[in-house]
């Protein structure tokens, strides 16, 4: 087993990447202040691809250095591409529960989507991944996973399920 990690700050931000070291190659690994990014190859076939894991910051101090390192990492890459994480961020209007109040950087998100043709992997069993755990609580989809077209020619068949559980852990099937 081989991995990359970020160090949590408190009981948010901690980044995880893992692969089995007997199957796979990481051939180039960068490490961002908002991300951790691996290109691995596999070793039985001739096949690689790119994984990124991400942590976006919970308020508007640093989005924009989070997105400018979103976008860098989008120009480094060429081939299949998995990313995600907790944006802290929603797409849309629908992925908030209880809070009406408006979001500015929905614009960035969808422009940066549109800007690397990603494709939004859908949670086949929960609308939302954070709560605040309050009577009346505020819910909110925040985590998401992307996929470039290349990444799904190789993977048609690719769920995402999300754990119900109160740390909301998700992992692909």
């Amino acid at each position: 087993m081989k991995w990359l990690s970020i160090p949590s700050l408190g009981s948010s931000r901690g980044l995880l990447i893992a692969w089995r070291s007997e199957k796979f190659d990481d051939i180039q690994v960068e490490y961002g202040t908002f991300s951790l990014l691996a290109k691995l190859q596999d070793k039985q076939v001739d096949n690689q691809w790119w994984i990124t894991c991400i942590y976006g910051p919970p308020s508007n101090m640093g989005k924009l250095e989070f997105w400018m390192e979103l976008n860098d990492i989008g120009n480094l890459i060429v081939g299949p591409w998995y990313i995600g994480g907790d944006f802290n961020e929603i797409l849309f209007p629908s992925d908030r529960k209880r809070n009406s109040r408006t979001n500015k950087n929905l614009k960035c998100f969808h422009d940066w989507i549109a800007e690397f043709s990603l494709l939004d992997l859908p949670l086949t069993n929960l609308q939302h991944t954070w709560s605040n755990f309050r009577a009346n609580a505020s819910c909110n989809k925040i985590d998401r996973f992307f996929i470039s077209k290349e990444w799904l020619d190789k993977q048609p068949k690719l769920t995402l399920k999300g754990c119900p559980d109160w740390f909301r852990t998700t992992f692909p099937s």
